[in-house]
């Protein structure tokens, strides 16, 4: 009975030696995948932080594309303004085009006109003038 105790005892410290060997392999093996563990956290960590980086980037040019656009919306309005505005005063300058060409026909109709009035007048002073010459009136002498 003491050898069975023995036997016992032996086989007992046979398994474990066994155990605690397999312990350490366990552990060994756990320390390792927590090693590699933290090892990709780490690198998850940097990836998160260089995201964030460029997040932080993008935002920035984000905000200057929002003032960019908001610039070209308001210089498309005005140069929409300015067309327009163009495009009034080409109207403008055509109507006066017409109405300097209307005055210039107008002038020299008048013109016409004071000349055709002027020969009017001079063969008449001159048939006057004749016909009082002629019953002897004398024309009075005008100064000047």
């Amino acid at each position: 009975s003491f050898k069975s105790v023995r036997s016992d005892q032996a086989i007992c410290s046979a398994r474990e030696g066994s155990l605690d060997n397999e312990m350490a392999t366990m552990n060994s093996t756990l320390d390792a995948d927590l090693v590699k563990r933290q090892a990709h956290t780490e690198e998850i960590r940097e990836w998160i932080l260089e995201l964030r980086r460029q997040n932080q980037a993008m935002v920035g040019e984000l905000k200057k594309y929002s003032v960019q656009s908001k610039e070209n919306n308001k210089l498309t309005g005005d140069m929409n303004k300015m067309k327009e505005e163009k495009y009034k005063l080409e109207k403008e300058v055509a109507r006066m085009k017409i109405d300097l060409e209307n005055l210039k026909v107008q002038g020299n109709e008048l013109q016409n006109k004071l000349n055709s009035d002027h020969d009017m007048c001079s063969e008449a002073v001159t048939i006057l003038k004749k016909s009082l010459e002629e019953q002897g009136i004398a024309l009075p002498q005008l100064e000047g």
